[in-house]
């Protein structure tokens, strides 16, 4: 009947040419060009194939005026190679049941091919009424792309979706969002996908990312995200999301499927492909920029989200005018966010950083996004002066010494990397990874953590389950010292060295440079020495012994002490 062709015959490839022209693609997306381009060429070479399934079933079948839209990923032109690819044939009536055999028309060669291919029938009303109560429609549709069939179609559905939904109810679209990211975080929280992420949709992975450029279009009306950014900020955010391309690319490739955690075993197959290493080294370090990566993005998405819910009205902003806190000559409080109000005031004045973090735990405010990108330029100005200033010291072990809102504060000094100028031997965690099940975070997000839970026995959040560490914490003295400790405790890892051994000097170091006395020096000399000491004699000693519990004695010698390495 058909000359002996197969319906993929129709198309002009088979079925292993396919997966050739996958492996060509994406190969190069690793060697000589950028994934957005090896991505866009595959979605090129899949809308051709598309475009041949429809003229062919319009060929054998009349069925009047209809209009064929690529959505979601695809219809952004970024198809990984087994990823989903998502049609939409657009209609002027209700008419699903007379389209279904020529939808099957379309799709049937597609699928002998081994393309994931659905594709949803509905009318312009239907499309329009749908994005208005579903907001998980609204995001396809945002990304909505014409294929092939009548244009007018396509038009009539885009101009009013543009005019009277896309652009509208913008802050229950923006909650919306928020809410989706905070769900989808708390179901890959769990320390699996800590060690074996998932690319697309972990904390910081790709879906984060698609999250924003919603939100930015709804917003500001333009496909071009980086638009609205410092150009740091916009190059730092851009590599990163390349790299997450690159590392899905090949998880699809390898699979042969669709396949979006990292597990041990791909990580060990992608990492020299990408240029690391062979080994445990080269996965570390492919693991190491994943999560600088992952934390960059989550943290973006995170903020603009936060910081575009704050905003207030253009009603509200004109009546909260002449409410604005002015706090000094450099910052000022505005609708629960600190703003800067000279913006070569940090670059003059590089202390002023310090004093900004004092102020937000004062006065329990965020930064404005616009303060966020001064500080990024202002990055290059925290050299020894800085690090050395008794002011910023000063600040900074206030800070601690308070304990509040101290897990968020250095996280954002982490984010906007005012961490590891502040503290250089700090970089060498950053993002730093140990190849097996037993370490989960990367060590950077390990020690502010640990300063996390010293903060919450604190401020008694642990009392009814832990209330011998919640008296001792509350009752130590010099709290900053531990404070200080927790988030230098594995400032030794990543070298060849005992890291408790090297942790003990460079703490001492660290503490000298921000002016504490010698006794505290050794105080967080001898902790991070010692960290691991009580976990040692508890499982690997005889506690029976008596010896052992002398030796013990014998070491700590001070119960400040004990109580200190105790609560750490």
């Amino acid at each position: 009947m058909n000359g002996g062709k197969t319906p993929f015959d129709k198309l002009g490839v088979t079925r292993e040419e396919l997966m050739q022209i996958r492996n060509r693609i994406a190969g190069s997306s690793t060697l000589f060009i950028s994934p957005e381009e090896a991505l866009q060429e595959y979605s090129n070479k899949i809308d051709q194939l598309i475009r041949r399934a429809f003229q062919l079933a319009q060929a054998q079948e009349s069925v009047g005026s209809v209009c064929l839209m690529a959505v979601g990923g695809y219809g952004r032109e970024e198809l990984a190679p087994y990823s989903d690819i998502d049609l939409l044939l657009l209609h002027s009536s209700s008419r699903d049941k007379e389209l279904s055999p020529f939808i099957e028309r379309v799709l049937y060669p597609l699928w002998d091919l081994g393309l994931e291919v659905s594709c949803s029938s509905r009318s312009i009303h239907e499309c329009l009424k749908m994005a208005q109560s579903d907001l998980y429609i609204k995001t396809s549709l945002i990304d909505g792309r014409y294929l092939d069939g009548e244009y007018e179609l396509f038009r009539n559905l885009n101009d009013p979706f543009s005019k009277k939904i896309l652009y509208r109810n913008v802050k229950p679209f923006a909650e919306f969002l928020k809410q989706e990211l905070h769900l989808r975080h708390k179901k890959y929280e769990d320390p699996h996908y800590t060690l074996e992420p998932n690319v697309k949709e972990g904390i910081g992975g790709l879906r984060d990312f698609q999250t924003v450029r919603w939100l930015i279009r709804v917003r500001d009306e333009t496909d071009r995200w980086d638009s609205i950014l410092f150009p740091d900020l916009s190059r730092r955010l851009e590599k990163s999301i390349r790299f997450l391309w690159t590392i899905r690319i090949q998880l699809h490739l390898l699979s042969q499927r669709k396949q979006e955690d990292l597990t041990f075993e791909l990580q060990e197959k992608i990492a020299p492909l990408l240029g690391f290493p062979n080994g445990t080294k080269g996965i570390e370090k492919m693991m190491r920029q994943y999560h600088l990566s992952t934390q960059r993005i989550a943290s973006f998405a995170q903020d603009l989200l936060n910081h575009f819910l704050r905003e207030p009205s253009l009603l509200r902003k004109t009546f909260l005018l002449f409410r604005h806190k002015r706090i000094d000559e450099n910052f000022e409080i505005a609708f629960g966010e600190i703003r800067l109000l000279h913006p070569m005031a940090l670059k003059r004045d590089p202390p002023q950083l310090m004093t900004l973090f004092q102020y937000c735990q004062s006065y329990k405010v965020v930064m404005d996004f616009r303060l966020e990108e001064a500080i990024l330029e202002a990055l290059p100005f925290l050299d020894d002066r800085f690090r050395t200033s008794e002011k910023v010291n000063q600040i900074f072990l206030s800070l601690l010494r308070r304990g509040k809102n101290l897990g968020l504060l250095l996280r954002k000094m982490h984010d906007l990397g005012i961490l590891s100028r502040y503290i250089p031997e700090f970089s060498e965690i950053e993002g730093l990874v140990h190849y097996d099940l037993y370490h989960i975070h990367p060590v950077d997000l390990h020690s502010i953590l640990a300063v996390e839970e010293l903060e919450k026995l604190k401020n008694g959040f642990y009392e009814k389950e832990y209330p011998l560490l919640t008296t001792l914490m509350k009752g130590l003295e010099k709290q900053e010292i531990l404070f200080l400790t927790a988030l230098l405790h594995d400032i030794g890892k990543g070298r060849e060295e005992d890291h408790s051994l090297i942790g003990s000097a460079l703490g001492k170091r660290i503490a000298r440079r921000m002016g504490l006395s010698k006794e505290e020096q050794e105080w967080i000399g001898f902790l991070i020495q010692h960290h691991l000491l009580m976990l040692e004699v508890a499982f690997r000693r005889n506690l029976h012994d008596e010896q052992v519990i002398l030796r013990f004695a014998k070491q700590i010698k001070e119960v400040h002490r004990l109580k200190m390495l105790y609560l750490l």
